[in-house]
């Protein structure tokens, strides 16, 4: 399956642009316009605060604008952005494309509900943890900050682990792993360094689930699935990151379960820590609704803040956010998403409020990161 480079990817690009990806925005602040995107003092003009502007093209935290005579470079934070929800064809919807056919391997909130249970699946996720070396090893050819090395503790609540391998239970009856033993460990290497950077008092599990729907999920006590269709739209590991500390975020703050504990409280759903099989599938009605906006906008601050501890770049969120805009709501593999999260102009404006432009974007390694990205995810990029 083709990535999202080369002409087609441009015109496509360019067309969104036009057709209202850069409408209806304004400068928030008096801001200097720049040469170029990298805080060089040199200003080629200055934009008041209000007024129109037409958006280019986004490098990192810097925005490509043009407003009245001027064009040049501002900072993110200078413009109030207001994305289009209109499809974006990234180049990746061609002979392979699944939309028309994706329901049928795709996920919805009744499957979560109504679906069955695989009870030995959270035991199938331990294979593909990485060894100390392999984590060191990774971490080095690709120019990130080392970890503490992979997070094998053991678990601290044991409830939170209880709660956690019941939802595995459920999605994976839903959706099992794919197949590809290579892309299940790259993922747990990418998901190992970060976690490494995170909380070292769960031991983090990864996988992805072989269903063409694009979504990703955290279940308490520390597991994180990512679907093959959300691989197929991300271009770098970078992204795939972005992801991953995402998910990763929800588990340490303990969005999940605190929600689950409180449905106990109300529905006697568990006794004690005896398994009641009711705690099931609340919990699979708790993913199908989702988490208020308040927990997932905290997740996506906490995890570009991860992501820049990691060695990561902060900005490659934003390059999902957009991804996910682009594809809209109506497309069959993102019911779901879009059903249980903010809308992605949403989570981007509360991120770039929030000052993730503030952040450092590391130069080192992304070469490296890219290639590696698409060599081993290329079990589901070729369908």
């Amino acid at each position: 399956m083709s990535r999202p480079h080369g002409p087609r990817f441009l015109i496509a690009a360019l067309a969104l642009l036009a057709s209202g990806l850069a409408a209806g925005q304004a400068f928030v602040t008096d801001t200097p316009v720049l040469a170029s995107p990298d805080g060089a003092p040199r200003a080629v003009g200055q934009a008041r605060a209000g007024a129109a502007l037409k958006l280019l093209r986004r490098q990192g935290f810097w925005l490509e604008v043009e407003s009245g005579s001027v064009r040049g470079w501002v900072r993110i934070s200078a413009v109030k952005l207001a994305t289009a929800s209109a499809s974006l064809d990234t180049g990746r919807l061609g002979t392979h494309n699944i939309v028309a056919t994706s329901a049928a391997r795709s996920m919805s909130a009744q499957d979560l509900i109504e679906g069955r249970s695989d009870n030995q699946a959270a035991e199938r996720l331990p294979a593909f943890r990485p060894e100390p070396g392999q984590l060191a090893q990774f971490e080095q050819a690709g120019a990130l900050s080392a970890g503490a090395g992979p997070v094998t503790a053991p678990a601290t609540n044991n409830d939170e682990e209880s709660a956690g391998r019941l939802w595995v239970a459920r999605i994976m009856g839903v959706a099992p792993l794919h197949t590809s033993q290579d892309l299940q460990r790259y993922l747990n290497l990418v998901g190992g360094h970060l976690a490494a950077h995170a909380d070292t008092s769960r031991t983090w599990r990864f996988g992805v689930l072989d269903t063409d729907a694009v979504n990703a999920f955290a279940a308490p006590g520390g597991v994180v699935l990512v679907t093959a269709g959300l691989l197929r739209q991300l271009s770098s590991e970078d992204e795939l990151a972005a992801v991953l500390a995402h998910e990763i975020a929800h588990v340490t703050r303990e969005h999940h379960y605190q929600v689950i504990q409180r449905a106990r409280q109300y529905q006697n759903v568990v006794r004690g820590l005896r398994v009641d099989p009711g705690l099931s599938r609340a919990s699979a009605q708790l993913y199908a609704r989702g988490l208020d906006a308040a927990s997932e906008h905290e997740a996506d601050v906490a995890g570009v803040e991860l992501l820049a501890r990691a060695g990561y770049d902060p900005s490659a969120v934003l390059s999902v956010l957009e991804k996910l805009d682009a594809l809209g709501t109506t497309d069959p593999r993102v019911a779901l998403l879009a059903s249980t999260h903010p809308p992605a102009k949403e989570r981007i404006d509360h991120l770039v409020r929030s000052g993730i432009d503030r952040l450092p974007i590391p130069t080192a390694g992304v070469q490296a990161r890219q290639a590696r990205h698409v060599r081993m995810t290329r079990a589901v990029s070729q369908r």
